[in-house]
Order: C-alpha cells, then structure tokens, then sequence
C-alpha cells in the first residue's frame, strides 16, 4: 500500500468535498442491498445453504445447555 504524506491526503479531501451521491442513493440502498445478498446466495450450492441453515438451527437451540439438565423420568 503506498504511503501517503499530509500534502497528498488533504489533497484528495479537498478533490472530494463536494461529492455527492446520485440522487435516490439513499432511497435505493436497502433495495439494491438485499439484492445484492440474494446474487451472493444464489452463488452456493442447494446442500451448503441448508447445511448452513441447519447449524443455525441447531446452535439456536442450545443443545448442550438443555443437554446439562437432568432428564425426567
């Protein structure tokens, strides 16, 4: 990674004042945000997503928490 000086970093702030988002930036975020997490799903394999899922479901549980209690009889 290069090395920056202070005369180089204000600079680059000065160049990016005045930035701004495109309009409706912000309106779109979440819409084109979860858009982007189901590209990056569909990606995985069917079993890997279940498996995932079920690990979950499973940590969820907390089955060795409910393991250390005594069973009724």
């Amino acid at each position: 990674m290069d090395n920056f000086d202070e005369n180089e970093i204000g600079k680059l702030l000065r160049l990016k004042k005045y930035e701004q988002p495109p309009p409706g930036y912000f309106e779109n975020f979440l819409h084109e945000f979860h858009r982007r997490q189901r590209d990056e799903l569909l990606k995985e394999p069917v079993w890997r997503i279940a498996l995932q899922r079920a690990q979950d479901f499973m940590f969820r549980l907390n089955i060795p928490g409910l393991a250390s209690y005594p069973a009724a009889t």
